[in-house]
């Protein structure tokens, strides 16, 4: 005969919370069950102790989240998904780690890059020939636009400016920006700048 499988809680429930940019709504989770998750997610273990006695962590193997009491008699954790993970409910004997048998795997599902198109791009220009640079850009994202940049590079040196900061939920915006010869950045420069329109999306992870 094999081990006994460890247990440390008991009758698990599990529900997941999609990042708020998402506006989707809490997902019930079949415990310990394969799953694909939105990156930014927040994952809620609850249970019942086995052992009233031990310190219960809920861990991807980097990091950890304590169970606490939930107010009901149980113990809950909450797990923010940065990454595709094997969580498991670990009990802390000091700095021994001893897993619970289960083990929860969740697929990270990354959110699209915003898109950003820009009129007449690739091309170089010469300010001899153009006193002013009209750079004309749309953007557009699969859940909304936090904020639209233009990035100058040349050599070492580098300065972003916010071209634009759509509304909440807002999936495309198109603006003009014209930079001038005069403009602070080009002088004592003799290199070729780089100029990038980004945007960036509400997804901080």
């Amino acid at each position: 005969e094999g081990p006994l499988p460890l247990l440390w809680i008991d009758d698990v429930a599990m529900t997941a919370t999609p990042p708020g940019y998402l506006h989707e709504p809490e997902e019930l989770l079949n415990p310990f069950a394969p799953v694909a998750l939105p990156r930014g997610a927040r994952i809620e273990v609850r249970g019942s102790l086995v052992h009233n006695d031990r310190a219960l962590v809920l861990s991807d193997g980097r990091t950890e989240v304590p169970f606490v009491g939930d107010g009901s008699g149980g113990v809950v954790a909450h797990f923010t998904l940065t990454d595709s993970s094997r969580l498991r409910v670990l009990a802390a004997f000091g700095d021994v780690r001893i897993p619970q048998s289960d083990t929860e795997v969740v697929t990270a599902v990354a959110d699209e890059v915003p898109a950003v198109r820009l009129e007449g791009a690739p091309r170089t220009a010469r300010i001899l020939d153009e006193p002013t640079i009209k750079i004309a850009y749309e953007a557009s994202d699969d859940h909304g636009l936090r904020e639209v940049v233009l990035t100058l590079r040349t050599g070492t040196r580098s300065e972003s400016r916010i071209l634009s900061k759509p509304g909440t939920d807002t999936r495309t915006d198109k603006g003009s920006y014209f930079l001038p010869a005069n403009d602070p950045f080009f002088k004592k420069t003799y290199a070729p700048v780089e100029a990038r329109v980004e945007a960036r999306d509400n997804d901080e992870f």
